[in-house]
């Protein structure tokens, strides 16, 4: 009986037969309204959806670029086959790295109190002339006859170098 009638039910809604053009525009407004709030949902969804893809995005090339900082700085405090231990995907986790060597030289090459040697009167400063000695050992590094030697680290005046340390023999 719902569909028997040319408005299709909705004489429920008025007793006034000429009425049913009210229903109809009514009827017609709730199926506007509706759609109109599918459609604001169905936008506000996509919008979540692109920014999030986009955070993604943003959230990926930040890690690209921690990584790449964090292989860089290790390959600078560490040895070159050491570090490659270390940023190797098939690396055990919680497993160390080791090597033993039968002649290893380590040299220490320390200016205790060496600023004790400067006034403030001085045109040079400390810092500098400690830059300009460091410099020096970095650049003898560079030449042929010390390419075995391989700098450790630099701990305020004192220079650390080894030499013996060859990788991958032992």
């Amino acid at each position: 009986t719902f569909f028997s009638s040319e408005s299709f039910g909705y004489e429920i809604w008025t007793s006034n037969p000429s009425d049913r053009y009210q229903s109809h525009f009514a009827f017609l407004c709730g199926v506007f309204f509706y759609f109109l709030i599918l459609d604001r949902q169905n936008e506000y969804i996509h919008l979540l959806d692109y920014q999030w893809k986009r955070q993604l995005k943003d959230d990926q090339a930040k890690a690209r670029s921690t990584k790449l900082v964090n292989k860089m700085l290790l390959q600078n405090i560490l040895p070159q086959h050491v570090a490659d231990v270390y940023l190797s995907n098939n690396r055990e986790a919680g497993k160390l790295f080791s090597e033993s060597y039968q002649n290893v030289a380590v040299m220490f090459a320390s200016l205790p109190n060496y600023i004790d040697f400067f006034s403030e009167a001085d045109e040079k400063k400390p810092l500098n002339i400690l830059h300009e000695i460091i410099s020096k050992f970095d650049q003898l590094m560079y030449e042929v006859q010390f390419d075995r030697i391989e700098k450790i680290k630099i701990v305020g005046s004192t220079f650390m170098a080894a030499c013996g340390l060859i990788s991958g023999r032992k």
